[in-house]
């Protein structure tokens, strides 16, 4: 985690350009973001995510 950035950091990419932000991003986002790939990064991070607060929610 990048405290200073807001940021996760992703570590585990075998090959990082085939995940690079379009040129025309990457002022925005920084060079090395993988911001358009979040959903499919952590899709089931996501996924788990939701069934916990669910399950949490149901159980009040």
């Amino acid at each position: 985690m990048d405290t200073d950035r807001g940021s996760v950091i992703v570590a585990t990419i075998e090959k990082p350009e085939l995940y690079a932000i379009p040129a025309d991003a990457a002022d925005l986002f920084g060079p090395e973001s993988y911001h358009l790939h979040d959903y499919g990064f952590f899709y089931n991070n996501l996924k788990q995510n939701i069934a916990d607060r669910i399950k949490a929610y149901m159980e009040k």
